[in-house]
């Protein structure tokens, strides 16, 4: 199955999601959080199909990696996201006004990257070659969270060589 295929697989339209448990009964497998996170809210939406339309899910395994966020930061990602990518990074400059707050409205987001320095869910990635990209990190998903590490490492509140997990896909050699 193709991710072009999840197109034909019925879903919430009200929500515009692939319930998951229709992507079971589909035979797509993958970790909960990458089925939530990439395949059940982005599979229809059209700048993900553009992206990912050629991957084939079946080849895809999938693993939690735990990485540096220097190889995170240089992940490579949609160029179409750029500027949200960039608004998101230049949070962190409002850090000597906000602290941490300056980060996200959301609470417990906040609490969570005070207490951790990373993530409360981990972004989703494949190996870039995947696309085409010379990047062995390509982000898919979660493109927040990855723009407000990159701002911490940025101004120095969080080590580049700290540890985060993420879900990592490549197709079985």
């Amino acid at each position: 199955m193709k991710f072009s295929d999840l197109l034909n697989l019925k879903y919430d339209r009200k929500r515009d999601i692939i319930p998951i448990k229709v992507l079971r009964k589909n035979g797509v497998a993958a970790p909960e959080e990458v089925l939530i996170q990439f395949y059940s809210d982005h599979g229809r939406k059209e700048s993900f199909q553009d992206q990912y339309a050629d991957l084939d899910l079946e080849r895809i395994i999938w693993e939690e990696r735990k990485i540096s966020g220097k190889e995170i930061i240089d992940c490579s990602y949609y160029k179409e996201f750029s500027s949200w990518y960039e608004a998101v990074k230049s949070r962190s400059n409002d850090w000597k006004e906000k602290s941490w707050d300056c980060i996200d409205v959301r609470s417990n987001v906040v609490s969570n990257w005070k207490e951790n320095n990373s993530w409360n869910i981990s972004p989703v990635f494949i190996n870039g070659s995947l696309i085409q990209s010379n990047n062995k990190y390509h982000l898919v998903e979660g493109h927040t969270r990855v723009a407000i590490l990159n701002g911490l490492i940025d101004i120095g509140i969080i080590s580049e060589s700290f540890q985060h997990i993420i879900w990592y896909g490549d197709y079985i050699k």
